[in-house]
C-alpha cells in the first residue's frame, strides 16, 4: 500500500521536483478555490505564484448552474479569463456533438443546462412538458404518465440527468420509462455529486441518489461526460492544447470525483483538505489504491507558504 505525500513535509528540493514535472495546473473550483462564494484564504496567492512560475492554469466546476461569465467574475480574485475556465454543460455537448446525435433529449435538470442544450441546437423535454400538474397518489395516475409519456418522448434518443433543485419522483418514473421502452436510448450524466461544500458543516445535496437510483432500476450506465468521466479529459485536454497528460497536476477536494478523474486521465493529482474530503479520509483510506492522490494539502494557503520563495 503506497503512502499518501504530504505536501508540508516535502523538502524544498522536493517541491521544485514536483513543480519540474508538471506544465498544466487544473483547479477544481467549490471547495479548492471557493467555499461558496468565499475566497479559501491564500488561494489566490497560491494561484498567482504558479502563473508567476511559468503553469498554465486552468479552472473546472462540476456545477451545471454554472455559466463561464457568472464564474469569471467570482473568480477575479484569481484573474480568470473565459478562455481558461471549462463548465460541465461543454463536455455534454461536446459528447453529443462526436456521436453525431440528433434527436430529442430528455432531461432531469436545471434551466441552465436545458437552455444550452436548446442553443445548441436540440429539442429538449422535460417532465414539465409532458405533465404540468401534480400527480395524483394512484396507480392510475402513474400508469396515464407513463403511456404520456411514450407518446410525447417517442423521438427521444437520449436522457440526461443533471442537478435538480426542484427534482421530483415522477421526473424519475418518465426518465426509467423511456429507457425500458427503448434500449438504444443513450443515458448520461452532467454531474454526479453525492453533495457539495455550502458552509461550515453544512452540504448541499447533490444528484448522485437519483442518478443511482435510475441507474438501478433500468439496469443501465450512465455515460458521464464530466468528472469522473473521460470526455471531460477530451474537452481540457484539446481547449488547454495539452500533449502529455503526465504534465498536468488537476487539484481537486473530492476523492471519488476529482482525484478518480485525475487518475482515469494520468494526470498527476493534489488532493485538498478545505472542501468535502475530511483528514480521517485519508488516515484511513477505504478507496481503491488507483485513486491515492499524488500529493495532500490542507488547502493552497499552505501551498503557497511552500512555494512563495521559489
Amino acid at each position: 500500500m503506497s503512502t499518501l505525500k504530504l505536501l508540508t513535509g516535502l523538502g524544498d528540493d522536493e517541491i521544485v521536483q514536483a513543480l519540474e514535472s508538471i506544465d498544466y495546473i487544473i483547479f477544481g473550483i467549490d471547495g479548492v478555490l471557493l467555499t461558496h462564494k468565499t475566497l479559501i484564504p491564500g488561494a489566490d496567492k497560491c494561484v498567482d505564484k504558479l502563473r508567476s512560475l511559468g503553469k498554465k492554469v486552468g479552472f473546472v466546476t462540476n456545477n451545471p448552474t454554472s455559466a463561464v461569465n457568472t464564474l469569471s467574475e467570482k473568480l477575479k480574485h484569481f484573474n480568470a479569463t473565459e478562455e481558461e475556465i471549462t463548465v460541465p454543460n461543454a463536455a455534454v455537448i461536446e459528447h453529443l456533438k462526436k456521436i453525431g446525435f440528433d434527436k430529442d433529449i430528455y432531461v432531469v435538470g436545471g434551466k441552465k443546462l436545458k437552455n444550452i442544450l436548446k442553443n445548441a441546437g436540440y429539442n429538449v423535454i422535460d417532465y414539465y412538458d409532458i405533465y404540468q400538474y401534480p400527480l395524483q397518489e394512484n396507480l392510475e395516475a402513474v400508469k396515464h404518465l407513463t403511456g404520456k409519456a411514450l407518446d410525447v418522448c417517442k423521438n427521444v434518443g437520449a436522457v440526461i440527468l443533471c442537478n435538480d433543485v426542484n427534482f421530483c419522483l415522477p421526473a424519475a418514473q418518465v426518465a426509467i420509462t423511456i429507457l425500458r421502452n427503448d434500449k438504444d436510448v443513450i443515458l448520461l450524466s452532467g454531474m454526479s455529486h453525492d453533495t457539495s461544500p455550502l458552509a461550515g458543516s453544512f452540504r448541499i445535496i447533490g444528484p448522485k441518489f437519483y442518478i443511482e437510483g435510475i441507474e438501478r432500476w433500468t439496469n443501465r450506465k450512465c455515460i458521464d461526460a464530466i468528472r469522473p468521466g473521460l470526455d471531460l479529459k477530451e474537452t481540457l485536454m484539446s481547449k488547454m492544447e495539452i500533449v502529455d497528460p503526465e504534465r498536468v497536476l488537476f487539484v481537486g477536494d473530492s476523492i471519488p470525483i476529482d482525484i478518480a478523474f485525475g487518475a482515469h486521465c494520468g494526470f498527476k493529482t493534489l488532493l485538498v483538505l478545505s472542501g468535502i474530503t475530511e483528514k480521517h479520509e485519508v488516515d484511513d483510506w477505504k478507496y481503491s489504491e488507483e485513486f491515492k492522490p499524488d500529493y495532500v494539502i490542507e488547502n493552497l494557503g499552505d501551498l503557497f507558504e511552500k512555494i512563495k520563495h521559489i
